[in-house]
């Protein structure tokens, strides 16, 4: 990470699609740093005018898979591939 950001390099993939999940309870995800990865990747897929294809989705959970993301995730792929 002295190099680069986490969100610099989540956008790397920019314009392809892109599904982030979170639990906004995750310590290794703190808020602050979703934030901000958010805001970085989010400008780089404007910048392809990809704008739909970036979508970072926070739950009100920890470091773990809900059956909710399970969906989400299954409803991504459908749409995407």
């Amino acid at each position: 990470m002295k190099h680069f950001t986490a969100g610099q390099i989540n956008a790397l993939i920019a314009p392809r699609p892109h599904l982030r999940m979170a639990g906004i309870y995750d310590p290794l995800t703190p808020p602050v740093g979703l934030d901000r990865i958010d805001r970085e990747v989010t400008a780089a897929y404007a910048a392809a005018g990809a704008d739909d294809a970036w979508q970072l989705v926070r739950y009100d959970t920890g470091h773990f898979e809900t059956a909710d993301m399970r969906v989400q995730t299954l409803a991504w792929l459908d749409r995407w591939l």
